[in-house]
């Protein structure tokens, strides 16, 4: 059953990321060895904080929107892959190559895993005919006191409270990743 949800495309929703994983690329103009992300977020209404329901089932909605694994910035142009975007939102900065390819290295699901954006959102329909929710535009998203995300009461979460826990970055220890993530501004505490 597909979700029903009450979406007002003229306000803007603070997104939170429950997952990213990678997969081959279904694009029309995918070549061979493309490859794509999924982002998983769930949705929060920006006045009041609390999260997005699917009226079919009473739990929180899982957003899915698709870009490429390319994570390029184009100095030269101002161009920049999607996901550089909006990894860029997600962490609150522009990030440089170097900084990109460190978050990369240290888990790109894992470091961007809670952080959040400000999102403008329209409705458009698939080849297939049906009706989704797609991210136009990310910004950073700044806490405010009445906007603090939370899920309404009563209901239950599944999902990045129980995501796996954070891997590890071959050949690193966990106090070495938690070191450069905080390098490079991903820790908890700067949310």
């Amino acid at each position: 059953m597909a979700p029903s949800i009450e979406i007002d495309v003229d306000s803007k929703y603070i997104v939170e990321v429950l997952d990213i994983t990678e997969q081959p690329a279904q694009f029309d103009n995918s070549r061979e060895g493309d490859m794509s992300m999924t982002w998983k977020f769930r949705l929060y209404d920006v006045a009041t904080g609390v999260a997005v329901l699917d009226d079919n089932t009473g739990d929180p909605y899982e957003m899915w929107n698709f870009t490429s694994d390319k994570t390029y910035a184009n100095v030269k142009t101002g161009k920049k892959a999607k996901a550089r975007e909006w990894t860029e939102a997600l962490v609150g900065r522009d990030l440089s190559d170097d900084e990109m390819n460190e978050l990369i290295d240290l888990g790109f699901a894992d470091s961007l895993r809670k952080k959040r954006g400000l999102a403008d959102l329209e409705w458009y329909t698939t080849k297939a005919g049906n009706e989704r929710l797609r991210i136009i535009r990310l910004r950073p998203y700044k806490k405010t006191a009445q906007a603090n995300p939370t899920t309404a009461p009563g209901v239950k979460t599944t999902d990045a409270a129980s995501a796996p826990a954070a891997a590890t970055a071959p050949g690193k220890s966990p106090d070495e990743i938690a070191k450069r993530r905080a390098a490079l501004g991903l820790d908890d505490a700067a949310d």
